[in-house]
């Protein structure tokens, strides 16, 4: 029982630090069950996954970029098409 425990606790770990998919558990721990330590090496090999969601979230630029939807290719396309025509232009009637 206690192999169980150790063999889920495992697998969960994984999934949480994003060094699997959870897909992939089940393979996982049918691997951790038949090799328990060199599942769990192969495991602490893996770098855990930075999670920079929030960090992109609360990116000062990608906040006024979502409040002026503009995203940073356009952003570069105005600043060609001002280096051009300058900063006052307007297209002319022929009337």
């Amino acid at each position: 029982m206690l192999k169980k425990q150790n063999v889920k606790k495992l697998s969960n770990n994984a999934i949480a630090e994003g060094k699997i998919n959870s897909d992939a558990k089940p393979k996982w721990v049918e691997m951790a069950q038949n090799d328990f330590e060199m599942v769990q090496a192969t495991l602490n090999s893996i770098p855990k996954r930075d999670k920079i969601s929030a960090e992109i979230a609360n990116d000062p630029a990608n906040i006024e970029n979502a409040e002026n939807q503009m995203t940073e290719a356009e952003k570069k396309m105005a600043k060609a098409v001002e280096a051009v025509v300058g900063t006052d232009f307007q297209f002319k009637t022929l009337d």
